[in-house]
């Protein structure tokens, strides 16, 4: 009888040890998730970087755009100016011809 009991009781040590083993087992992969969670978590975080950094270089992208445009605007505008010279000249032109059929 106390055999079995001993018996038992081996038995009852030996399944204990066993669902400690577990235990220890389920908290290091308890361990192991929460690593991948801060992983991913640090990803998240560079990515949400690099779209900050994206969404920075657009803007500036923009911005170059526009300036580009403005100085497309005073170049036509400079054109502009030009042609009327250019019309000036030919109209002081036409007026001195006329000028001179007038003398001769």
């Amino acid at each position: 009888m106390i055999k079995l009991l001993n018996f038992k009781a081996k038995l009852l040590n030996f399944k204990v040890k066993l669902l400690n083993f577990e235990v220890r087992l389920l908290n290091f992969k308890v361990k192991l998730l929460n690593f991948e969670v801060k992983l991913l978590n640090f990803k998240v975080k560079l990515l949400n970087f690099e779209v900050m950094l994206m969404n920075f270089k657009v803007k500036l992208l923009n911005f170059k755009i526009k300036m580009l445009n403005s100085k497309v605007k005073l170049l036509n505008f400079e054109v502009k100016l030009l042609n009327f010279e250019v019309k000036l000249l030919n109209f002081k032109v036409k007026l001195l011809n006329f000028k001179i059929k007038l003398r001769i």
